[in-house]
């Protein structure tokens, strides 16, 4: 026997130690019931941090009892990677830190009284004083190899006595994997990893124990590189190998949503491409959403290849997965092509019947150099334009006009007009009198505003003012 064979039935035995569980259960058997999101439209499903977030997602998406409850790391996810898929609609991803469990999930646990809990990674993941306490709540069994390789590695072992299809993606970072968990529900497949220039011996080994018919590669070869390809096809020579990959995590995530949904999907979800904990979570919640493809997005903008892919697919429902402070209000209204150009600052109100003057506390631009030196502006339209939205003070809207900003100028006139307005975007927007928050205007026009903050908001709440007036244009 050859050394490299030798360390892969070693790491078979390991494997197999190492689980807890029976290798006979399948991917995604029917049994949890589920609640599809019918909403037309954007629709957020968040909390206020990554564990409310799973919760409110399992709330959203399944009904009591279900199946099997998965429960990984919110803090690191190296072992967390190959849970989505695993779930699939049995039931969902809860989140808990490495010593504890938080309220939120506890309450949850108590109301899908689950059969079986699943940890996903070893006691370095998730303490072993966790998994005792989750106990209280259903059987619980540990899927966990001696690195990440080897528990998701474990994780496919447990749920697929074989597979037509496995996705293989690097376990040096996440995004590809996470954009790869909804197509892999889709096909019922799993998730294995590998390092970046190495097809480790536990991934090999459960390679050759799936023997599937196909392994599609995520990412470029900067993710997987070529000498993990070629040794996945020496290892199964009839199988076929293809790469999903991009130029960048977005993309990716778009080229396996057009490879996995070639005819469009009436669902999508959307989840931060720079965090791991949402996408997780929301693989599940894809599941039960006729296998819905998952996308990923800048917290403040949409990539462009989103916005082609949101297009392509012609979704009728749009889940943000995440609070706003994962994804911004509006995200997919601003594209991140747009946001690259200086945004538009909208500048005063127009006196009524005025045309053509950008006022700043009752002044017209000509004096703005003389407030505020250094200011380098021009005019970009010459008619009024409707940049306010309405409300109640205002049905119609306030007529305003917007100024543009030189690009070479930009930086130094953010500055002067955040000093201008006293707000310091180092600190928290509690205390401040006036925050600058980036808005989309009627036209679709990404521009930057100062708004009241949460407090004098709250003051001019309280004193019966709805609009703010001053030296800028606020709603």
């Amino acid at each position: 026997m050859g050394k490299a064979s030798a360390a892969r039935s070693l790491a078979r035995s390991l494997c197999a130690a190492l689980l807890t569980v029976s290798a006979a259960v399948v991917a995604v058997p029917a049994g949890a019931g589920t609640t599809p999101i019918d909403d037309a439209g954007v629709v957020r499903v968040g909390g206020a941090d990554r564990y409310e977030t799973a919760v409110e997602l399992s709330r959203r998406s399944f009904t009591a009892p279900v199946d099997t409850v998965f429960v990984a790391t919110g803090t690191h996810f190296a072992d967390a990677l190959a849970g989505g898929p695993a779930a699939g609609s049995t039931g969902p991803v809860l989140l808990v830190t490495h010593d504890s469990i938080p309220d939120g999930v506890l309450d949850e646990l108590a109301r899908l009284q689950p059969g079986t809990i699943r940890v996903l990674g070893g006691e370095s993941a998730v303490s072993a004083d966790v998994a005792a306490a989750l106990e209280a709540h259903g059987q619980v069994e540990r899927l966990a190899g001696t690195d990440r390789y080897g528990t998701a590695a474990a994780v496919a072992a447990a749920s697929w006595p074989s597979a037509s299809t496995v996705y293989l993606a690097t376990g040096e970072n996440f995004a590809d994997a996470l954009a790869g968990g909804a197509a892999a529900v889709r096909d019922h497949a799993p998730i294995l990893l590998t390092e970046s220039g190495r097809l480790p011996d536990t991934t090999a080994a459960e390679l050759e124990r799936l023997a599937p018919n196909e392994v599609r590669i995520l990412g470029g070869t900067a993710a997987v590189g070529a000498a993990v390809e070629e040794s996945v096809r020496a290892l199964l020579p009839s199988a076929a190998v293809t790469r999903l990959a991009g130029a960048d995590r977005y993309a990716t995530a778009a080229t396996i949503a057009a490879s996995a949904w070639p005819a469009g999907s009436s669902r999508v979800l959307i989840a931060t491409g720079t965090g791991f904990a949402d996408a997780l979570a929301a693989v599940p919640t894809a599941a039960v959403n006729d296998a819905a493809p998952l996308l990923l997005s800048r917290g403040d903008c949409a990539p462009e290849p989103l916005l082609e892919e949101l297009g392509r697919l012609g979704a009728t429902t749009r889940i943000l997965v995440g609070g706003p402070a994962a994804l911004a209000d509006g995200v997919l209204n601003l594209s991140c092509t747009d946001l690259a150009r200086p945004p538009f600052f909208v500048y005063g109100s127009l006196r009524h019947g005025e045309s053509g003057y950008y006022l700043l506390d009752g002044k017209t631009t000509k004096e703005i150099p003389t407030r505020m030196p250094g200011l380098d502006l021009y005019r970009l339209a010459t008619s009024s334009y409707p940049y306010a939205v309405p409300n109640a003070a205002n049905p119609a809207g306030i007529l305003g006009e917007a100024m543009s900003i030189t690009e070479s100028a930009y930086p130094g006139v953010v500055t002067a007009l955040d000093r201008y307005e006293r707000y310091d975007p180092t600190l928290p927007p509690d205390n401040q009198t006036y925050v600058r928050e980036l808005r989309t205007t009627q036209a679709g026009v990404p521009s930057w505003v100062y708004v009241a903050g949460p407090r004098q908001a709250a003051y001019l709440r309280s004193t019966g003012i709805l609009i703010t007036s001053g030296d800028w244009l606020r709603w």
